[in-house]
């Protein structure tokens, strides 16, 4: 995916003051406390292999885990009930569900 492409994401991002990881399928949410790292297969060649990337920032190695049309939903979602945090799933029937705080 070249840089053009990942403006959407990175635009959808910034709304919420998240970084691309947040959307990325390569990202490993490791808890409140630890953060997230980067399972990229490229590893250590990627500005985010060992951190999370800031809010704003680009990856050349991002590459999306879900649908614009989706992020675009959460994001929605996100500022019309002002959270800060985020999260979501898929149920039994598919349906994806969005939970959030303050």
């Amino acid at each position: 995916m070249n840089k053009a492409q990942r403006e959407i994401y990175r635009v959808l991002t910034n709304e919420v003051d998240w970084s691309l990881c947040a959307f990325c399928k390569y990202a490993e949410f490791q808890g409140c406390e630890c953060g997230v790292a980067c399972d990229h297969p490229l590893g250590d060649r990627l500005p985010a292999c060992d951190f999370a990337l800031d809010s704003g920032e680009d990856c050349w190695g991002f590459r999306p885990a879900y649908s614009v049309t989706f992020m675009a939903d959460v994001v929605g979602i996100i500022l019309e009930k002002g959270w800060q945090s985020a999260m979501w799933w898929e149920n039994k029937e598919g349906k994806l569900l969005i939970a959030g705080m303050a």
